[in-house]
């Protein structure tokens, strides 16, 4: 698990779906109402948020994180998941490129952020809180 500064920037942070006419933000400890009608609406059960970027929190060339990214995408894809584009983001933390996965389980969503060596995913249910899941 990372050191208690990393895991507060996780806690602290906004993580934000922004793809077409969908815009959500998704914070810890909030009751995300737009979300939760959002996956209402649309009868989606379960949700990931999740980016291949700075393995480890190692930053790396955009070259490289958009390689890795591009690889995420293929794979989500080829498994037949839907996901929206959005970012992580906070107060000294530039945006992340990260994906909203939807209907995935949380042990499929920790496995493949773990193949691309993430320290940790949000992962939620339907009308439940968005949890910080550590891989």
């Amino acid at each position: 698990m990372p050191d208690a500064e990393l895991q507060e920037l996780y806690r602290q942070a906004r993580y934000v779906v922004q793809d077409g006419d969908v815009r959500l933000t998704i914070r810890l400890d909030d009751e995300n109402a737009g979300l939760n009608a959002f996956l209402r609406e649309r009868g989606i059960e379960s949700w990931a948020f999740m980016t291949a970027y700075n393995p480890w929190s190692t930053l790396l060339t955009e070259a490289e994180n958009q390689a890795r990214q591009n690889n995420l995408i293929a794979q989500l894809t080829e498994a037949g998941y839907t996901f929206l584009e959005g970012y992580g983001t906070g107060d000294d933390w530039d945006p992340e490129p990260s994906l909203f996965v939807l209907d995935i389980s949380r042990d499929r969503a920790v496995s493949i952020a773990d193949d691309y060596e993430q320290h940790a995913i949000l992962w939620g249910q339907t009308d439940g809180e968005a949890e910080l899941v550590w891989c």
